[in-house]
């Protein structure tokens, strides 16, 4: 095959790697399964703070500091306005038309625009004058209330009123449950009064009269909760969907506003999911937001953030965790997970009403004395988080894979086959589109593999110390990433220990100077040293940012406790269970009641387990030739994975991830050298050997394919196949009815 030929077939297999794992990075928009404990330091390190003492430190900064840089780009764009027809009486916005409503101030006409296209503002004459619209009712369709008479009423996108349910009076909020949407919620904060409806038929289910003016209730719509904050005396109540009180929150301030943001979680079984994240109650008079934790009554409360000025409106977007409060003229965005204040930037006028679009890209606010929009364009903060995983096993892995089998002489068939099987395997794909940093773990340490190899080619004592300096750095970056990366460190000296006794030989057409017991030590001394300076560089931002060295010594006895502490955890799984699929797990869900969302973290034991038969045969290999080559593999994986059969902390699914690049490359390995004819293989048997070997890269091609939508989070109908919960679902939820 011709140079250019190769390069060209390797650099579309890698622009289409990037390509597919960047396509929808965003999805899922909320920061979910670790990652918000390492944009949390993260944003920490952009903000230059002192110390990090408030973080429990689970692992060395590597990933965070990576992840620190690439977040310093994720900024608002500058507000686009956008002129509107009227100056307008009320605003809503429905996710699933993806299309923000605004009424005009005589309600007989609504006006509509697309934030992602927002250059036409088309309008629409209504059937019947109504009074303002429902913000919050409905994800699904538009609902709002007319006065003569009072009524709840659906509308349609060409203007048509539907009346849902006559009503006794004007209610000050209508909320309408993704779960439940035959009900509706109506709230009259005035007079105290909360009722549920049934709408078809029409029935009320339960009234609550609360004798006192609320001060503000919010709605949780998957937990089809309410969040009601009364005044006297100041209180935050929290009722299910029967009007029973589930919880009650004293308050020393007068609470003027409330945000509930509660999320799907993995805690509990479905439909009982929920993780109970923060209920935010704002202050006004004292220019703050304060945060509980219901229905943990013993949680108390934090003070969260101090605005510069009262907030006069508060955006929510629960799909991609977004918050921002406008105060002032000065816009707020906080990272609700991490509880940090991530971008600040000015409103060009006074704006009385905030709102988000479906997945949080896109926040609009509608002046408050003139007829104009504003749209910012808001980066995908999830999405920058996870780009440097996406580069690491999208790009770097197979390259380093490549240069490791160009140097061991397989041929560039070989290399393209572990391109494929490394970029079709489910775990590792999954781990590329997370910010987690088992991605910066598989990449150092097959780094720290690929450059020792490379050191114990080398022809000239040189030219090993250096490259055994880098292998150091390598793995200094794997420890600073997760401490188990230092095995790569065992691996290699024993590598270097077996050369040197004549155990292993290398390839029989390098030339290599003898390892004698002096050379020995040194290589391992430039090692060790580039291994420290590798492991100290990692809390280099941290110095810079004023960590003490009382401080670095405390960050590593908490890391040593961590890592000492065996948990009980539902989809833990041994070592010895991963190679069968053991362990996985779903790391995100969201049920929209339309569509649904899941992220898995899947084992391929039809990949794996015919892998580990390629191991045990490059290991007959390596015991009958000694070559240095597959020793490598055969060491660099088992190193990789049985250490975790000691391993005092609790192990999941992902810790095996490291291993997989060894597992392919011994599968690379095996089947170059039957295609090549090095393997000397019965001519009765070759073709179906051969046949095999074809029919394993298209079953992992094939694995990518059908599971696609349970690796990346693509949304599906929710009709069907909700209840699965494992590794096979793929594409299945949409084909079952």
């Amino acid at each position: 095959m011709k140079r250019g030929s190769v390069f060209f077939i390797f650099g579309l297999a890698g622009i289409l790697s990037i390509a597919l794992r960047c396509y929808g990075l965003s999805s899922p928009s909320r920061l979910i399964f670790d990652e918000s404990a390492f944009v949390k330091v993260a944003e920490a390190l952009n903000a230059g703070e002192d110390t990090l003492s408030y973080v429990h430190p689970l692992h060395p900064p590597l990933a965070p500091t990576v992840q620190a840089f690439f977040l310093r780009w994720a900024r608002p764009s500058a507000p686009q306005c956008i002129l509107l027809p009227f100056l307008p009486r009320s605003v809503a916005y429905v996710p699933a038309q993806r299309t923000l409503y605004l009424l005009s101030p005589d309600g007989s006409t609504l006006a509509a625009l697309n934030p992602t296209s927002p250059q036409g503002v088309r309008q629409i004459p209504l059937t019947r004058p109504l009074h303002r619209l429902a913000p919050d009712a409905s994800s699904s369709h538009l609902v709002g209330v007319s006065r003569r008479p009072f009524a709840l009423m659906r509308i349609s996108s060409d203007g048509r009123c539907e009346t849902l349910l006559p009503l006794p009076q004007m209610p000050s909020q209508v909320f309408i449950s993704s779960r439940s949407p035959e009900e509706t919620i109506l709230v009259d904060a005035a007079q105290g009064r909360l009722a549920r409806w049934r709408l078809c038929p029409r029935e009320r289910r339960w009234e609550q009269r609360a004798g006192e003016r609320l001060a503000e209730v919010a709605y949780n719509t998957h937990a089809d909760w309410l969040y009601v904050a009364s005044s006297s005396p100041p209180t935050l109540r929290v009722l299910d969907p029967q009007g029973e009180r589930l919880y009650q929150q004293p308050l020393d301030f007068i609470p003027s506003g409330v945000v509930a943001m509660a999320v799907f979680h993995e805690s509990l079984p479905f439909p009982f999911d929920m993780d109970f994240d923060p209920v935010c109650v704002l202050d006004q008079l004292r220019q703050s937001l304060w945060c509980f934790q219901p229905p943990h009554p013993h949680a108390g409360e934090s003070d969260w953030l101090h605005c510069a000025a009262p907030v006069r409106a508060v955006g929510w977007q629960g799909q991609a965790g977004r918050l921002c409060l406008l105060s002032g003229q000065t816009m707020l965005e906080v990272n609700p997970q991490t509880r940090r204040l991530v971008n600040r930037f000015a409103c060009p006028e006074p704006l009385n009403a905030l709102v988000f679009n479906a997945d949080g890209t896109r926040l609009m606010g509608v002046a408050e004395k003139t007829p104009r929009l504003y749209l910012w364009r808001l980066p995908a903060r999830a999405a920058w988080a996870r780009l440097p995983s996406v580069l690491l096993l999208g790009l770097l892995l197979p390259l380093i894979g490549v240069w490791v089998m160009r140097q061991a002489g397989l041929g560039w068939g070989a290399a393209l086959t572990f391109m494929l099987l490394t970029g079709c395997d489910p775990l590792l794909w999954t781990l590329s589109r997370l910010a987690h940093p088992e991605a910066y773990l598989i990449v150092a340490v097959l780094a720290a593999y690929a450059s020792g190899y490379h050191c114990l080619r080398s022809a000239y004592e040189r030219a090993a110390l250096f490259w055994a300096t880098v292998s150091g750095l390598c793995i200094g970056a794997a420890t600073g990433t997760k401490w188990s990366g230092v095995t790569a460190w065992g691996g290699l000296l024993v590598l270097t220990y077996l050369l040197g006794i004549g155990r292993l030989k290398p390839q029989a057409e390098q030339i290599s100077t003898p390892l004698t017991r002096r050379c020995r030590l040194r290589l391992g001394a430039f090692l060790g040293f580039g291994a420290l300076v590798g492991y100290g560089a990692c809390f280099a931002q941290l110095w810079t940012n004023g960590m003490s060295w009382e401080e670095w010594l405390w960050w590593q006895a908490k890391t040593v406790q961590y890592h000492l502490t065996q948990t009980e955890h539902r989809n833990a799984a041994a070592w010895w269970q991963w190679l069968c699929g053991g362990g996985t797990w779903r790391v995100f869900y969201d049920d929209t009641g339309t569509h649904r969302q899941a992220v898995y973290l899947c084992g391929a034991p039809w990949l794996w387990l015919p892998g580990l038969c390629c191991v045990a045969m490059t290991a007959g290999r390596a015991w009958r030739t000694r070559e240095l080559f597959p020793a490598f593999i055969v060491i660099a994986f088992a190193l990789a994975w049985l250490p975790w059969m000691l391993a005092p902390r609790t192990a999941f699914i992902y810790h095996f991830a490291t291993a997989l690049p060894f597992l392919y490359l011994s599968v690379a390995y095996v089947i170059g050298n039957i295609r090549s004819g090095a393997w000397q293989v019965p001519a009765r048997w070759r073709e179906h050997i051969l046949s095999f070997c074809d029919g394993y890269v298209i079953l992992a091609v094939l694995t990518l394919v059908w599971l696609y939508p349970a690796l990346t989070g693509y949304t599906l109908p929710s009709h069907a196949g909700r209840h699965h919960n494992a590794w096979w679902t793929g594409w299945l939820p949409a084909l079952m009815r």
